[in-house]
């Protein structure tokens, strides 16, 4: 099959133009396509995994091109109307320069990926789960009060936003609905 495609490839006129158009396209979304789904199987591998507060990483750095990925499962939370939604932190670090990205995943009982909350800092993300509650602390952030503990509910479902509390002020994170 692919050296019949490399003998007609390489014939001139309409033929060549045609399996250009829709061979280029194909190869360019194929590509595409296994680059984004990459996070989403490490991300399934972490629900499957199941192993709540152990982080789970994926190092693919090379020299000194950072690519590492930390997920960590939290457990379950089930609101008031019986709803599950299962808790997954990210921290990534990628690039020459070692920057971090870090975020709330927020996944159905049925792993369907909802939305999540983005980060500012990869020492923001929630410690545990406790009840219907994501609880934060501040033992690592900079600046914090350490004794302030912010804990968010979800007993009414997905909160809209929540604020993280740290010491005269602090960070405002809003959940953003997947498509």
């Amino acid at each position: 099959m692919l050296s019949q495609f490399l003998i007609r490839f390489k014939e001139p006129g309409i033929f060549y133009m045609k399996q250009l158009k829709f061979t280029l396209p194909f190869l360019l979304l194929s590509t595409i396509l296994i680059a984004q789904t990459r996070e989403e199987i490490d991300r399934g591998i972490a629900l499957q995994k199941n192993k709540i507060g152990k982080p789970i990483i994926f190092e693919r750095s090379k020299k000194d091109d950072a690519d590492r990925l930390e997920l960590s499962y939290l457990g379950k939370i089930i609101t008031k109307d019986k709803k599950v939604f299962k808790i997954l932190t990210s921290k990534w670090i990628w690039g020459y320069s070692k920057r971090g990205t870090s975020r709330i995943l927020i996944y159905n009982e049925m792993n369907k990926f909802l939305g999540d909350y983005c980060l500012t800092m990869t020492y923001d993300v929630p410690k545990r789960i406790q009840k219907t509650f994501m609880v934060f602390d501040n033992k690592n952030r900079a600046g914090c009060d350490k004794n302030i503990i912010t804990k968010i509910d979800f007993a009414n479902g997905i909160p809209e936003s929540f604020f993280l509390d740290c010491k005269n002020g602090g960070d405002i994170y809003t959940f953003d609905v997947a498509e």
